[in-house]
């Protein structure tokens, strides 16, 4: 298709802007509304294109939140139309993280916002039953914040293969969808992604945010190969909170995992502590040479094996899961950072720590810090508690009666930050 195409005599189509496997994204000029916009026009496919076509635009418009592509129009050809089928989105006047990373990592309070605002993102896509399954700095757009020195807007873009959740599958069974490098081990593993899937893939997003580094490159079965061999590298000079969170996003039991609104409560709150950090040049983690790719037809079984090995499901990571997520629902309604300090706590106990990269064990553990977290200072008024009496002795002859200990009080703070800002330069997926 030709950039000058004209659709129904509305959308110019003007420059391209990327090209996927599902279509190809113009930069395009709405003479009825006077704008420019981003036009995703689809390739020309089959009938399971077309159902996927319809998933991405319904995926799209049931959303909605300042972290996400805006879908504004869309136009599905039925059969025999001529007319290719298209959506309309909001355009982003910016670069892609992809692009931005290929400098070189950002600034680290960057990838802070950058980590919160994404995981606000997937508050609303995991809220709707949806996953996206694709989370990458290449579909991670960062637009002008329109304030002088202000950071990038980041937003999620790209729900070409997302998933509805209970929805019958519009792939064949058995096959790995998604990004080999941002694969959680469960898509790895060719079982049903869930939103902990999305997660995964935003902790390795943030920690090569930080780093400059992709964690697993290579060829799709070398990527995953590597995620068998080793866990993902944290900086030991990141703060302990920092180094605890990421490697909760990227545990290998997706029970461990935080959810979407716990993620983006902690990047927020723990986001002071990055401010001026930078990795030391002596912990910059080389590009790994690619782990060598097992053939094809044995990746399967050493996955399963993978599987059968790893408390994936356990019972006790289920319930510490649950305990951890009742915990931080009470938190998140109260507004009680203190709970979610806390929360952060019992998460970071359960993540790995460490820079170099550590060989899977046969049963899947990993070794876990465990960090202290000092709650932020105290905003809402404390709530003294009255400490027991202990036992008197039993008096003694011109022995002076022991003093009762002084009564404590705990306190907790409140708070949380969010940002928004306008602006779609991505190629579609």
């Amino acid at each position: 298709m030709l950039p000058d195409t004209l659709l129904f005599d509305r959308y110019e189509l003007r420059d391209r802007l990327g090209r996927g496997g599902m279509g190809t994204v113009y930069r395009a000029f709405d003479r009825q509304l006077e704008r420019f916009v981003a036009v995703k026009v689809f390739a020309a496919g089959e009938a399971s294109d077309d159902a996927r076509r319809r998933a991405e635009a319904t995926a799209l418009a049931r959303v909605s939140h300042p972290n996400l592509v805006t879908l504004l129009d869309a136009h599905l050809s039925p059969e025999g139309d001529p007319t290719p089928s298209f959506l309309v989105l909001e355009l982003v006047d910016g670069e892609d993280l992809r692009s931005r990373l290929d400098r070189g990592p950002v600034p680290a309070e960057e990838a802070a916002a950058i980590a919160g605002g994404i995981a606000e993102a997937l508050v609303v896509v995991h809220g709707a039953g949806m996953v996206h399954r694709d989370l990458k700095p290449a579909n991670i757009l960062l637009g002008d914040s329109g304030v002088p020195g202000g950071m990038p807007h980041a937003k999620l873009a790209d729900f070409g293969i997302a998933h509805l959740l209970g929805t019958e599958r519009l792939t064949t069974a058995g096959t790995i969808i998604g990004t080999a490098g941002y694969l959680s081990p469960e898509q790895a593993d060719v079982a049903e992604p869930g939103p902990e899937a999305d997660i995964y893939a935003l902790g390795l997003v943030a920690l090569e945010a930080l780093t400059g580094v992709t964690e697993y490159p290579g060829t799709p079965l070398e990527a995953v190969t590597a995620r068998l061999a080793r866990d993902p590298r944290i900086p030991a000079s990141l703060p302990e909170d920092w180094r605890g969170l990421l490697g909760a996003m990227t545990a290998r039991d997706p029970g461990i995992r935080p959810t979407a609104i716990e993620v983006a409560v902690m990047a927020r709150e723990l986001a002071p502590q990055l401010t001026g950090w930078t990795l030391p040049p002596a912990e910059v983690p080389g590009e790994m040479a690619p782990t060598a790719a097992m053939p094809a037809a044995e990746l399967g079984g050493a996955l399963a094996g993978v599987a059968e090995g790893s408390p994936r499901r356990s019972g006790g990571a289920a319930e510490r899961a649950s305990r951890r997520r009742r915990i931080l629902v009470g938190a998140v309604a109260a507004g009680s950072v203190a709970v979610v300090a806390l929360a952060l706590t019992l998460g970071s106990v359960l993540a790995p720590a460490f820079t170099e990269p550590t060989p899977a064990g046969t049963d899947g553990s990993t070794p876990r810090p465990s960090p202290t977290v000092t709650g932020p200072a105290q905003t809402v008024a404390p709530v003294a508690t009255q400490a027991p009496e202990p036992a008197a002795p039993a008096p003694a002859p011109a022995a002076p009666v022991a003093p009762k200990p002084a009564t404590g009080n705990n306190g907790n703070g409140n708070g949380n930050g969010h940002g928004n800002g306008n602006g779609h330069g991505k190629g579609g997926g």
